[in-house]
């Protein structure tokens, strides 16, 4: 069963947030829709309380949960960004979740072993290996988008800089800096969750509650 960490940090990614700021109680619009959504979605597909799920969001209360839930279900039935937004996140819990079921897989291996001579061991893998193959792929899509966001910032950061400092408002300048340290945190986290490594998630989430 997928955990309701693990949708904040689909959450994150997806909408270029920190994991962190989906559970910080400070009040920015755009991640507050992101965490609505992550709450929705992991009522929809862990079969978590309200107060459960609260508690993964930085304590809140079970109030607060129902008033995201309210929202994105009203949201959804008014906005196709919003219901395309949900429905790719739930998509993406219940594919993992499918490809939980069939243990861990070695994808790196697989890949090498395909790639030496695909015409035959392209046929030789497995269901589950080659499960495994597509989600990494769907997986470093994400992380290659997010990534493009993060270029895109930091070309337009530069050409603020080419300009006269008194011309770049405080605000524009926080809001990209503020965004690209968040794609950052968003885009190590999920390759270290590819690679399996825990020990960088919980470093991560624990100093974000610093």
């Amino acid at each position: 069963m997928i955990t309701v960490r693990e949708i904040i940090s689909m959450a994150a990614l997806h909408f270029g947030f920190d994991p962190g700021e989906l559970v910080a109680h400070r009040r920015h619009r755009d991640a507050t829709l992101a965490r609505h959504v992550a709450m929705y979605v992991a009522k929809k597909t862990t079969g978590q309380s309200l107060t459960a799920i609260g508690r993964s969001f930085g304590g809140r209360d079970h109030t607060s949960v129902m008033h995201a839930l309210d929202r994105i279900a009203r949201g959804v039935e008014a906005d196709n960004t919003l219901k395309a937004a949900v429905n790719a996140l739930i998509a993406g819990v219940e594919y993992r979740e499918r490809l939980a079921a069939f243990g861990p897989v070695d994808v790196l291996w697989v890949a090498g072993y395909i790639a030496a001579h695909p015409q035959r061991r392209a046929m030789e893998a497995s269901v589950m290996e080659i499960t495994a193959l597509a989600d990494t792929v769907r997986e470093l899509w994400e992380i290659a988008q997010a990534a493009e966001q993060f270029v895109h910032l930091a070309r337009r950061r530069a050409e603020m800089l080419q300009g006269e400092w008194a011309e770049i408002a405080v605000e524009d300048w926080n809001l990209i800096d503020d965004h690209m340290t968040a794609l950052g945190a968003a885009i190590t986290e999920e390759m270290a969750a590819l690679r399996g490594d825990t020990d960088t998630e919980e470093t991560h989430h624990a100093s974000s509650h610093s």
